[in-house]
């Protein structure tokens, strides 16, 4: 089972080589009632700038720091989004 299936976490810290494997982890996600909350690049060289990872799920863009990345990794923390909270609180 995938981390993004697994209906009693809320929160998920995923690590990823390169933004296409980012994206791609994002939009099933996002799919799943997941949105990422926060980003981060670790080791390697990281360029100043702005990339955007495409969360077709969400219908909307969601803005990274790191425009291009050369042998670094992105860590992004992932949150439940306030809908999918909201249809599966406890009652």
């Amino acid at each position: 089972m995938a981390w993004y299936d697994n209906k009693k976490k809320l929160t998920h810290v995923a690590t990823y080589k390169n933004e296409k494997a980012a994206s791609k982890d994002a939009n099933r996600a996002a799919k799943k009632g997941w949105m990422p909350q926060g980003t981060a690049a670790t080791d390697g060289h990281v360029n100043v700038g702005r990339t955007t990872l495409k969360i077709a799920a969400l219908g909307m863009p969601f803005l990274i720091s790191g425009a291009s990345r050369k042998k670094g990794k992105i860590t992004i923390t992932y949150v439940r989004t306030p809908e999918w909270l909201e249809a599966n609180k406890k009652k």
